[in-house]
């Protein structure tokens, strides 16, 4: 099953299969300096709570949402 991660309002499903340059990512709303935020939020909150048991989830959302909107480029 996806991960669900929400950021502000919005929600996002994301699913990977075995390496972030094929993540998949289903955006409902968003420009891509919205996205980058919600990226940052997310990433922000599973580095407040390392333990927590979403923390992960968070930290794959933030790479794939940055992956999907084309942050990262190169190899």
């Amino acid at each position: 099953a996806p991960h669900h991660a929400w950021a502000g309002h919005r929600a996002y499903d994301v699913e990977h299969r075995g390496d972030w340059s094929s993540a998949e990512v289903t955006v409902f709303e968003g420009t891509p300096e919205e996205l980058e935020d919600d990226a940052q939020w997310l990433w922000d909150k599973a580095e407040a709570e390392p333990r927590h048991s979403n923390a992960a989830g968070c930290r794959n959302a933030a790479w794939a949402i940055r992956f999907a909107v084309g942050y990262y480029e190169g190899d």
